[in-house]
């Protein structure tokens, strides 16, 4: 609790009195929710190409807080946004988890890179001019490029030449030749032989 009064300059003297009763009131100071933070552990991730597992990396975000400790009892939650890049990399877009795991599946057949954005939100919200949501911060993805198998058919699969005969050339004995998956760029631009 605290107190006020008031005095004016017209002084006590006589039966005269400059100073008015004391008036009693009390104080309430409102929490504001604190910004959250947190940090990445890299701004630069690399898989390779056709890993069609769920890739998981936990304690990408670390150093998660809420704000001071009258905060402590909030949640978070992350909201991951492509940015640029090739976003058909994943099959599984990337996501962070409220402890901080960073997940994603690749799709097949894709390589390159992609950037992402990342902001954390706690659960304290904006009353009171509070802040509930954290800097935003990037990271990139990079699929790297894994050289994969040439391909071909056979018109037939058996062929007779005599004993002793000259050295036999045969067009169209294969069909259906391929560098590789057509979606990947670095693999069309190969030669074959």
């Amino acid at each position: 609790n605290a107190s006020v009064f008031a005095t004016d300059s017209g002084g006590d003297a006589g039966p005269g009195d400059d100073t008015s009763e004391l008036r009693y009131f009390s104080i309430t100071i409102e929490p504001v929710n604190d910004q959250p933070s947190f940090l990445l552990k890299t701004s630069n991730i690399s898989v390779l190409e056709n890993d069609l597992q769920p890739h998981s990396f936990p304690a990408f975000a670390f150093n998660i807080s809420t704000g001071p400790p009258n905060e402590i009892d909030q949640t978070v939650t992350f909201n991951v946004s492509f940015v640029s890049g090739n976003a058909s990399l994943f099959s599984a877009a990337p996501r962070i988890f409220a402890n901080g795991t960073l997940s994603f599946t690749v799709d097949k057949d894709q390589a390159g890179r992609a950037t992402y954005e990342v902001i954390m939100q706690d659960s304290g919200g904006t009353e009171r001019f509070g802040i509930d949501l954290s800097v935003v911060l990037q990271f990139d993805v990079v699929v790297e490029f894994v050289n994969q198998a040439p391909g071909f058919a056979l018109v037939r699969d058996r062929v007779s030449v005599l004993e002793d005969a000259a050295p036999l050339a045969e067009g169209g004995f294969t069909v259906n030749i391929t560098k590789g998956p057509e979606s990947l760029w670095l693999q069309q631009i190969q030669t074959l032989s």
